[in-house]
């Protein structure tokens, strides 16, 4: 009977190889939220990669329950998806073959999938993108100026060539999803096409409007925040900006977005856009040109600007905006950016200079509902 039951153990263990889904002995799962943090680390992050990783496994062992999940894709392997436990390993719990791009749609929708099935008996979820980010702006085949960063929206992976993944493409992999929050460890991503993209996925999202350090978030502090009962979102902000408020660090700029204001902010638009901007108006830049030419601009600023002779229409927007940004925390400069005007959320300008066309700003749902309606 023992040799029966070894042969059979070993049949199964074969076959979930052959699969793709070769496993580690993993814990048993544990009630309360679970945390997938997708780390597209397959470029020049990798070694940040790492020592986030070891600030994640330091947390780990003040955790006492909840689960955090963490798929990586590091140059020259296999992708993995797996489990950190309470004394810092890893549990494979699912590999991923390295010749497939981890920003695919079908590559996202699977390991989310796998996530989601992994921790079934968690009572809610919460999700962690890190890599390279641009906000909306998606790449751009003719952005040919060797000074200037091509755009990309979310996650660079170098495999077999550079593959990045559009915001709209982003949101069809997290289709079918509820997230409790989304933090985006990355660059760029507090911007409102950004949030109405995602606005169906989650009721928080937290995000920088500029430039993120290499360094990410505080993981050891914020993890535990992150599985807390209710999430501590507002603490989890003020840790990662307090570690960014630095004079050695080139700053930071972090926001807490409402997704559920969307709406109300997108009706509070409309009229604001038919408005004509005062002459000579200057945008505030969430960008430096080191960075991108174009694309994210504080939202604040540009429809004051706009209602500049509308105090009512200015008004109604303003109590719009003050629902969806939650909360928000700027050093007084970001990567030799002033920082004295802004307000945490960022936008696109369409006009001549900047057509609609242009990174792919025609595909957002916020062009598609708000800009170009009117």
């Amino acid at each position: 009977m023992k040799l029966k039951t070894l042969i059979l153990t070993l049949t199964i263990m074969l076959a979930a190889c052959v699969l793709g889904s070769c496993r580690d002995e993993a814990p048993a799962p544990a009630p309360g939220r679970a945390i997938l943090i997708y780390m597209v680390d397959n470029n020049d992050l990798h070694n940040y990669s790492e020592l986030d990783l070891l600030e994640m496994k330091q947390a780990m062992r003040r955790i006492s329950e909840g689960r955090v999940l963490v798929y990586r894709n590091p140059t020259g392997t296999d992708a993995r998806l797996f489990e950190l436990t309470s004394d810092g390993s890893e549990h494979t719990l699912r590999s991923y073959p390295a010749s497939e791009s981890s920003v695919t749609i079908a590559r996202m929708k699977q390991v989310v999938t796998d996530f989601n099935n992994a921790t079934s008996s968690a009572t809610s979820r919460g999700l962690v993108l890190w890599s390279h980010a641009t906000g909306w702006l998606a790449d751009q085949d003719s952005f040919s100026d060797p000074d200037f960063i091509a755009p990309l929206s979310f996650g660079r992976d170098e495999t077999g060539g550079t593959k990045k993944m559009k915001l709209p493409a982003l949101a069809q992999a997290l289709e079918g999803n509820r997230f409790d929050f989304i933090y985006f460890d990355c660059c760029h991503m507090a911007t409102v096409e950004v949030a109405y993209e995602l606005r169906a996925l989650t009721p928080y999202i937290i995000a920088s409007p500029t430039e993120l350090g290499t360094d990410g978030m505080p993981y050891t502090q914020n993890l535990p925040l992150l599985l807390s009962e209710t999430p501590q979102l507002s603490q989890a902000l003020a840790n990662t900006f307090g570690f960014y408020n630095n004079p050695l660090i080139n700053g930071c700029a972090i926001t807490l977005i409402a997704t559920e204001g969307l709406e109300e902010l997108a009706n509070a638009c409309r009229q604001p856009l038919l408005q004509k901007l005062p002459d000579g108006y200057s945008p505030v830049p969430y960008f430096r040109k080191a960075v991108m030419q174009t694309g994210i601009f504080d939202m604040r600023h540009y429809f004051h600007a706009l209602t500049e002779s509308r105090p009512d229409l200015r008004k109604a927007w303003d109590e719009a905006y003050n629902q969806v940004v939650v909360e928000f925390h700027t050093t007084p400069a970001v990567y030799g950016l002033n920082a004295s005007e802004f307000s945490g959320l960022g936008v696109n300008i369409v006009n001549e200079d900047n057509p609609p066309y242009t990174y792919g700003y025609h595909e957002t749902a916020w062009y598609r509902h708000i800009t170009m309606s009117n």
